[in-house]
């Protein structure tokens, strides 16, 4: 069995009508494991929570900014058991930032904290 990651994707922009239906309607296995789930919904920004195998689903969430007219994709990404997480920003389909860390130290415990809520997480 592949190992878990864990990937929150929240999407900045206008019209997000269209991207926020998709990911309601998404079954499971077409982004990830399961059904993407809504954690956070205003008029600009979205945010949904999904597992995928071994790593982030980087090339699929590029093609969705690039289809996007302008907005902007955060995906942030923790897989634990071999130790893989950061986060990458897409706008138009180009790498405006991207953080990642392969081994636990001060700076990616605290990102995961901050980003995945998990406040007893440590070392």
């Amino acid at each position: 069995m592949a190992n878990r990651c864990q990937n929150i994707l929240t999407i900045s922009g206008d019209n997000l009508a269209s991207f926020i239906e998709m990911m309601k309607a998404a079954e499971a296995g077409t982004i990830g494991y399961e059904k993407p789930f809504l954690l956070s919904e205003s008029d600009h920004e979205v945010s949904f929570g999904y597992d995928t195998a071994w790593k982030p689903n980087l090339e699929w969430v590029k093609e969705q900014s690039m289809l996007a007219n302008g907005s902007t994709f955060t995906l942030s990404y923790l897989e634990d058991m071999c130790f893989q997480c950061g986060q990458v920003v897409y706008k138009n389909g180009i790498i405006e930032r991207q953080l990642e860390w392969t081994e636990k130290n001060d700076e990616s415990i605290s990102f995961i904290k901050e980003t995945f809520w998990w406040e007893n997480y440590s070392a």
